[in-house]
């Protein structure tokens, strides 16, 4: 079962997010409400996929993106970001920053499980059968 971090401060996204991973993709989620919280899961879990929102408390997703790749070392863990802004300059800023891809925000059960399935089939990963 692969090990995803799910940073979303938003009950809601939070909900859709964990359902369709679990669901679908049989994948094990381990939710935190902002970047710090991130961090700490992340260094407890070293999870295989990480599922990103960008406007959180504490500490963005800019920032958490920022530590990871920097302070952490850490440039290979596949980042996609959920974000409802899809700023060209903000996604080409993600995108050299490193991330896989982005979903854009609002999402139902089903549009995200149809990105989620397209960006996990392009990296070649699948949820455990």
């Amino acid at each position: 079962m692969k090990q995803v971090l799910v940073l979303e401060d938003q009950n809601y996204a939070q909900v859709i997010i964990e359902r369709v991973l679990r669901k679908e993709f049989n994948m094990d989620v381990t939710l935190a409400e902002n970047g710090l919280i991130g961090i700490e899961k992340y260094l407890e879990q070293k999870p295989e996929i990480i599922f990103l929102d960008i406007s959180m408390p504490d500490m963005n997703g800019l920032e958490f993106l920022g530590f990871l790749r920097g302070n952490l070392d850490d440039k290979t863990t596949p980042v996609v970001v959920l974000t409802a802004n899809g700023n060209k300059d903000l996604v080409y800023q993600l995108l050299k920053m490193g991330i896989t891809s982005y979903v854009l925000k609002p999402f139902t059960y089903e549009t995200l499980k149809e990105k989620i399935s397209e960006i996990l089939s392009s990296m070649n990963v699948k949820g455990s059968e």
